[in-house]
């Protein structure tokens, strides 16, 4: 904006919703190039957490004699801000589970069809959190069985490169060259976790030829959060869980999901061996259950959904408050 604005800039105010850096990352420091480009005025949603930042580049700003205010709509900035927040706060990315599901609560048939269960809005709102998270999480029965591309598909939502191809599998044995996510995996972009000792070794060296970033565990599985504090490692700041059934419900067993939204079809299956949403807990009462927290309706054509927020980030204590 300042490099489109040129000498025009000079006096002017300046709204932005994280604080400016002041610190070298992937580019210069914001506030320098705002001290530089003669700005009257800044006015700040929020602090940076980062704790590169923290307030330095308020008091940068402030020592170059340039008014301050902070806390202009810091809640709404907060919510803008939040797998960003949380990564800097505690090194995870943020989860946002999305899910289809028919009027009973499955996934897919027994012998693993879903397409598709919601309708056409509801997957272009799926496009839509695609374009807003970086990357997308499967287990690998989704990567097998479903052969996902995980792209962007709706033009208005392309705004850049598709999302970060994130797999949880135990073996690799099956995971061959010609599924979509390793073909695309050139790109530096397919991320796979893999069970130590369940896969040979020309396989693992096959899926590193392809480009495929490999990522061992050792035990039967890998914890939700180890797997989100190794994205935020890798530069991925959010994730969208999209499946399986069993990945989900370990998630939700974990307390690992942050928010999301639940899709509905008026369909029934009515098959108990078709895959549910969730399994594997037992609770006694309707108050035992996983509650989703601040939860919301919303409808879509014959498609029902409900949003949820499980947990909301902070940023720390103003450095300068606004009146």
């Amino acid at each position: 904006a300042l490099n489109e604005a040129g000498k025009n800039a000079r006096g002017a105010d300046i709204y932005v919703t994280l604080e400016p850096c002041s610190h070298t990352g992937k580019t210069p420091p914001c506030s320098d190039l705002i001290i530089e480009r003669g700005i009257a005025r800044v006015f700040i949603g929020m602090e940076d957490p980062n704790p590169l930042v923290s307030g330095s580049g308020i008091r940068k700003l402030e020592d170059a004699g340039i008014p301050v205010v902070c806390g202009i709509l810091k809640k709404e900035c907060e919510e803008l801000n939040q797998p960003f927040i949380k990564r800097m706060q505690l090194g995870e990315s943020y989860l946002f589970l999305k899910a289809a599901v028919t009027l009973d609560g499955k996934l897919a048939t027994a012998s693993g069809s879903s397409r598709w269960i919601s309708n056409e809005a509801s997957r272009k709102r799926v496009d839509y959190y695609r374009s807003l998270y970086s990357g997308v999480l499967c287990g690998g029965r989704t990567l097998i069985q479903d052969d996902p591309g995980l792209t962007i598909r709706t033009p208005e939502y392309r705004n850049g490169d598709d999302p970060w191809r994130v797999f949880i599998c135990g073996s690799l044995n099956d995971v061959d060259l010609y599924l979509k996510a390793v073909r695309k995996a050139s790109d530096g972009k397919t991320v796979v976790f893999f069970r130590a000792g369940a896969s040979a070794v020309d396989k693992i060296a096959e899926l590193n030829g392809a480009g495929v970033r490999l990522e061992e565990y050792e035990g039967d599985r890998i914890a939700v959060q180890e797997v989100l504090k190794r994205t935020s490692k890798i530069g991925i700041d959010s994730l969208m869980l999209e499946g399986g059934g069993n990945l989900i419900s370990q998630a939700f067993a974990e307390n690992q999901i942050d928010s999301g939204e639940v899709f509905i079809a008026p369909v029934i299956l009515g098959d108990e061996k078709a895959v549910s949403i969730c399994s594997g807990f037992h609770p006694h009462q309707i108050r035992d259950g996983i509650q989703l927290k601040n939860a919301r309706a919303f409808t879509s054509g014959d498609n029902a959904s409900i949003r949820f927020t499980n947990r909301v980030y902070r940023s720390g204590e103003d450095s300068c408050l606004l009146d």
